[in-house]
């Protein structure tokens, strides 16, 4: 959408001849100043100077003639639209580490998908298909291997009581955390125990 109303303007500048055609030089100057605002506004500066040289966007001079200066602007947006979705991605694999990292730390609790995905303002299904995107499972899956993986450390680590084990690792029965980690281990907890003291 961007690219078309972009076109809708600039379209008619390749076929000047005069780099000082008044009317040209306005739109050329208006488009240079949106952009650069824009690139100022987000502190892009660096990342766009290391792409492209960014003095000609002022710099009329710096082109042959107005086709290079509109193909000069296209590349600029292009660019610009480019770091912009690199900067979202690292924004959302930063917030699906966080989530990762509180689910860690808070097996115990109740980890429903709505209550994950506000705490780092996305919607529920966008959440959950980048949380699968991010880590090869979804969410549910990977809340149930973590307390599995919490519950081997403690069976190993501890002398605590499977019940005690299965509430601290968020189940609310022993019966169905003995079902979930015999289903993920093939072993039940008290016989994965007895194996480890063997």
């Amino acid at each position: 959408e961007f690219f078309r109303l972009l076109d809708s303007i600039l379209g008619c500048l390749a076929g000047i001849k005069s780099k000082n055609y008044s009317p040209a030089l306005e739109i050329y100057f208006s488009i240079s100043t949106f952009l650069l605002s824009y690139i100022n506004k987000k502190m892009l500066t660096e990342k766009v100077a290391f792409r492209i040289g960014l003095h000609k966007l002022t710099l009329i001079q710096e082109h042959a003639n107005w086709e290079d200066e509109v193909q000069y602007i296209y590349q600029l947006c292009e660019i610009l639209f480019d770091i912009q979705e690199n900067e979202q991605n690292k924004i959302e694999a930063d917030s699906i580490y966080a989530v990762r990292e509180y689910i860690d730390e808070h097996l115990n609790e109740d980890l429903s998908l709505a209550e994950l995905s506000e705490m780092v303002y996305f919607n529920s299904s966008y959440f959950s298909r980048k949380f699968k995107q991010e880590t090869g499972k979804n969410l549910s899956e990977y809340i149930n291997d973590a307390r599995i993986v919490k519950a081997k450390n403690l069976l190993e680590e501890t002398n605590m009581k499977i019940q005690d084990i299965a509430i601290n690792v968020g189940y609310k029965s022993s019966t169905y955390f003995s079902y979930c980690f015999k289903k993920a281990t093939g072993v039940s907890p008290t016989d994965y125990r007895k194996m480890l003291n063997k």
